[in-house]
């Protein structure tokens, strides 16, 4: 062996002293491909089934909800006042109108409670773009989160 390819080979050992592969990780993109089983493809060529991956909580349907408790609703409008005016009628204008006040208000009922339920993401979907994190040198695969966030939220 030369000594440029002992000195390479040399350097290379040392590397993979002071940084073992095992503590290496790489971010992978997958897709969904089944759901039961969960299956994931990555780079278009490898499969992964559940026992490779390690789901985070994002892979898992997250809702709250908010009670807002029976309230009544009430308008107040202050008072509309008109001073004296005139009125035209076939370019002939009237004498003085005279002048109004009015008040108007309205008001409602006591209105019902209401929940509120706020959905942040469902569970995989056959399609959701993943990003993971590849462990221990392809034998686990983390996933972070999927490319989508379909928040929805719903009253009872």
């Amino acid at each position: 062996m030369p000594p440029g390819d002992r000195m390479v080979a040399a350097m290379k050992k040392a590397a993979k002293m002071t940084n073992p592969s095992t503590n290496n990780t790489d971010v992978v993109y997958g897709v969904v491909q089944k759901i039961k089983p969960l299956t994931v493809l990555i780079d278009n060529r490898l499969e992964l089934t559940e026992e490779f991956l390690v789901l985070s909580p994002f892979c898992y349907s997250t809702s709250f909800s908010l009670s807002i408790p029976s309230h009544a609703h009430n308008v107040n409008v202050g008072a509309i006042s008109v001073g004296g005016h005139t009125h035209k009628v076939d370019d002939k204008e009237t004498t003085s109108g005279g002048s109004f006040t009015s008040t108007p208000s309205a008001s409602c009922e006591k209105a019902g409670s209401h929940k509120i339920t706020v959905t942040l993401w469902d569970d995989l979907k056959v399609g959701d773009k993943l990003v993971m994190l590849r462990i221990s040198q392809g034998q686990g695969y983390m996933i972070l989160y999927r490319d989508r966030l379909s928040i929805k939220a719903t009253v009872d």
